[in-house]
């Protein structure tokens, strides 16, 4: 038996892998709170560890029983836990385990959806946070995909935890260094869409373009493996935004179109794409401004390169300021929507909805 199911769950109700607040200090000393990626705080100064980010209205903290769960209000509620061991929720449902060592799944209100058992008599023994629906888990047998109704999308065949794409699709690699590897794309469904050789870097890969792995030299493929820029030698991907694509080559940065346009090359330090009409551009010796696609400069040179920057919200972005290195929040123009600034603020690394958690039995 694969599950145990103690409640009917519909996999209408659809979540974010992106999260909505982030924990931030004003000083070291501080406690955590809560600020929005809008700039204005829910709370602040009331927890000792540091809170997960907001996903989906909830966030995750480990207290001195393990993990709990609280709603993101000025004042918080516990609505589940303490676990053994937990996930945020990157989707409407997480993976807990309970002080027992039982694998379930919860919802936002802490009620357990499913408790999970096997996979064709074969133990779980790790799941991965939901993400678009879909989580990787694995079993003596390999790592497969089961979506949020508890059915296996993807059978544990694979080698390697599979990645759920920006757009729902999978990739997931098979073989060895010694026969070689294929990457293997699936459709929402867990149907095949095209087995590719090589790897791909699911940190730059988008579920429509896919971006080669290597450490002096990267190619872009679509979803059957077509060509959309050729790789070239000392030339590699550093960024991607939808359909655009930051090269670098020789020390120089290019902004690129998947329909090979090139928007803008230039010999900035760096290049980052904040959102769909604005960079992060670095000049040499100055610091970092923010310019839009044509390579106009918005701002004075006030801020230093933070891979967690982007306009979240198509509106305000968090960047770190050059000198103190503290954050503040800026608008699409580059001027500070505040006078304030925060010592720290923490992402958990999850870059753009991409982070990924797991329990384990």
């Amino acid at each position: 038996m694969f599950l145990t199911v103690f409640t009917l769950f519909s996999c209408q109700d659809k979540g974010s892998p992106y999260f909505e607040y982030v924990p931030f200090k004003r000083e070291h000393r501080d406690l955590w709170g809560m600020i929005g990626l809008d700039g204005k705080i829910l709370f602040e100064n009331k927890y000792l560890s540091c809170p997960s980010p907001v996903y989906n209205g909830v966030f995750m903290l480990q207290g001195s029983d393990g993990y709990e769960f609280y709603t993101a209000e000025e004042e918080p509620e516990k609505v589940a836990g303490p676990y053994k061991r937990a996930c945020p929720f990157t989707d409407v449902l997480t993976p807990v385990v309970t002080q027992e060592g039982v694998m379930q799944i919860i919802d936002r209100k802490g009620k357990v959806i499913r408790i999970l058992d096997e996979v064709d008599g074969k133990k779980i023994e790790t799941l991965h946070s939901f993400r678009h629906g879909k989580a990787s888990f694995r079993t003596g047998d390999g790592w497969g995909v089961m979506n949020m109704d508890g059915e296996v999308c993807v059978p544990p065949v694979y080698r390697f935890a599979l990645d759920v794409l920006d757009n729902g699709f999978l990739m997931g690699v098979k073989g060895g260094p010694q026969e070689g590897y294929t990457t293997v794309i699936c459709n929402h469904d867990g149907e095949v869409v095209d087995s590719l050789k090589g790897t791909f870097n699911p940190d730059i890969s988008n579920g429509t373009y896919l971006v080669t792995d290597g450490y002096f030299s990267n190619a872009i493929v679509d979803v059957h493996g077509k060509v959309v820029i050729p790789e070239k030698e000392s030339r590699t991907v550093n960024d991607q935004f939808d359909n655009l694509f930051v090269l670098r080559e020789a020390g120089a940065f290019s902004l690129i179109r998947a329909e090979r346009d090139t928007l803008l090359k230039s010999d900035y330090s760096t290049m980052q794409i904040v959102d769909k009409d604005r960079l992060l551009l670095g000049i040499r010796g100055e610091g970092i401004v923010l310019a839009d696609f044509s390579g106009k400069v918005l701002s004075r040179p006030l801020f230093d390169v933070n891979r967690m920057s982007r306009y979240y919200n198509g509106k305000v972005m968090p960047v770190r300021r050059n000198g103190d290195f503290r954050w503040m929040f800026i608008d699409k123009d580059g001027i500070p929507i505040s006078r304030d600034a925060y010592k720290e603020l923490n992402f958990y690394n999850d870059r753009n909805g991409k982070a990924t958690f797991s329990v384990s039995l």
